[in-house]
C-alpha cells in the first residue's frame, strides 16, 4: 500500500507539473521581443516622450501576454520536487526561468528601468540555457539572447521526454543526476543575479 500510494503520489507530481509547464506558453510572444530588449529598456528611461511611448509599449506588450500586473513565482510547482525525477525538476526549473525572465525585463521596462541589469542576467540566463540543453551550446553562443524564443520549444519537449519516462519508471543515471544537479546550479545563480534590481529614473 505505500508503495502504491508512493507511485501515485509521483504521478499527481508529474501532472501537477506538467500543467505548470504549460501555463508559461503566455510568455513565448515576449521571448520573441528578447534581441531588442536592450534597445527598449533603454528608451524607456527618461522623462521624455520616447521614453514614455517606450513605457507604453511595453505595457501593451504585457497585456497582449495576459501579465498586465507583476506576478510572484508561484510556489505551488516546488511542493512537488521531491517526488520528480532530478531530471525532471531540473529541466523543468531551466524552463520557467527562461520563459519569465523576458517578462521581467519588459516589467522593468514598463516601470521606466534601464538595461543595466542585462549585462550580468543575460549571460547568466544564457548558461542556464546550455546547461539544459549543451547540444545547442554553440547556437546559443552565435545568437545570444536571440536564441531564447527558438529554444523554448526543444526544452519543452525534451522536459516533456523527461517526464513520459519518468512515468515509465526510468530512473536517471548517475550522470543524469549529476548533470541535472549542475542545471539547478546554473538556475540558482542567474536567480541571485537577478534578485537586485535597478531604480527607476528620478
Amino acid at each position: 500500500n505505500r508503495q502504491a500510494n508512493l507511485d501515485k503520489r509521483r504521478l499527481e507530481a508529474v501532472e501537477n507539473l506538467w500543467a505548470e509547464a504549460v501555463t508559461f506558453s503566455q510568455y513565448r510572444s515576449l521571448a520573441a521581443l528578447a534581441p531588442a530588449m536592450d534597445i527598449i529598456m533603454e528608451k524607456a528611461t527618461g522623462s521624455g516622450s520616447d521614453a514614455l511611448k517606450a513605457r507604453e509599449y511595453a505595457e501593451v506588450m504585457l497585456r497582449s501576454a495576459g501579465l498586465d500586473e507583476p506576478k510572484p513565482m508561484r510556489i505551488e510547482p516546488d511542493k512537488e520536487r521531491p517526488f520528480l525525477d532530478p531530471v525532471c525538476w531540473a529541466l523543468f526549473s531551466a524552463y520557467r526561468q527562461s520563459c519569465t525572465y523576458p517578462a521581467m525585463l519588459m516589467y522593468l521596462a514598463k516601470f521606466g528601468m534601464g538595461p543595466d541589469v542585462l549585462e550580468q542576467s543575460t549571460p547568466a540566463v544564457l548558461t542556464t540555457l546550455k546547461a539544459a540543453l549543451p547540444e545547442q551550446a554553440t547556437y546559443i553562443d552565435q545568437q545570444g539572447i536571440g536564441s531564447l524564443f527558438h529554444l523554448l520549444q526543444p526544452l519543452e519537449d525534451k522536459l516533456l521526454t523527461a517526464l513520459i519516462a519518468s512515468l515509465s519508471g526510468r530512473e536517471s543515471s548517475d550522470e543524469a543526476v549529476r548533470h541535472a544537479a549542475e542545471i539547478i546550479e546554473k538556475v540558482q545563480e542567474a536567480d541571485a543575479v537577478m534578485k537586485p534590481r535597478p531604480h527607476p529614473p528620478a
